[in-house]
C-alpha cells in the first residue's frame, strides 16, 4: 500500500468518522431538542405542582381555620351542655323534693281523711243511736199524747154530763 492509498484510507475513515459524527451530532441535536421539550414539560409540571401546592396550602389553611372554628363551637357546645347538665341536676333534685313533699302530704291527707271518716262514723253511730232513742221516746210521747187526748175528750164529756145535770135546778 502506498502512501496515497493510506491517506485515502485514512480519509475514507475520517469521512466515515465525520459522517458518524454528523449523525451523532444530528442525534444529539434531536436528544437536546427532546431534552429541551422534556425540560419545558418538566417546568410546566413544576409550575403546575407549585400552583397545586399553593392551592393545597390555601386549602390546608382553610381547613385549619375551619377546624379552629369547629373547636371553638365545640367548646361553646360543651360549656352549654355542662350548664344544661347542672340545670338538669338542680331540676331533678327539685322534682325529687316535690315528690317527697307530695308523698308526705298525701300520707298526711290519707291519715286525716281516715281520722275524719272515723269521726264521722262515730258521730253517725251516735246520731243513729240518738235517733233510735228519740224515736222510741217520740213513740212513747205519741202514745201519751193519744192517751191525753183520749182523757181530755173523756173529761170534757164528763164535764158536759155534769153541766147538763146541774142546769135544771
Amino acid at each position: 500500500m502506498t502512501y496515497e492509498d493510506n491517506i485515502l484510507m485514512v480519509l475514507e475513515h475520517i469521512q466515515k468518522d465525520l459522517k458518524g459524527l454528523k449523525e451523532t451530532q444530528s442525534s444529539m441535536h434531536d436528544d437536546i431538542r427532546i431534552l429541551k421539550e422534556t425540560q419545558s414539560s418538566m417546568q410546566d409540571d413544576i409550575r403546575n405542582l407549585k400552583e397545586t401546592q399553593s392551592s393545597m396550602q390555601d386549602d390546608i389553611h382553610n381547613i385549619q381555620t375551619e377546624i379552629r372554628n369547629l373547636k371553638e363551637t365545640q367548646e361553646k357546645i360543651d360549656s352549654r351542655l355542662t350548664r344544661l347538665e347542672v340545670y338538669e341536676e338542680q331540676i331533678t333534685k327539685k322534682i325529687e323534693t316535690l315528690v317527697e313533699v307530695q308523698q308526705t302530704y298525701q300520707e298526711i291527707n290519707e291519715r286525716q281523711h281516715q281520722d275524719i271518716l272515723s269521726a264521722v262514723n262515730r258521730r253517725a253511730e251516735i246520731i243513729e243511736m240518738a235517733v233510735k232513742n228519740n224515736s222510741k221516746k217520740l213513740n212513747k210521747i205519741s202514745i201519751d199524747v193519744d192517751f191525753l187526748r183520749y182523757k181530755m175528750f173523756e173529761n170534757e164529756r164528763e164535764i158536759y154530763v155534769i153541766k147538763k145535770n146541774i142546769k135544771p135546778i
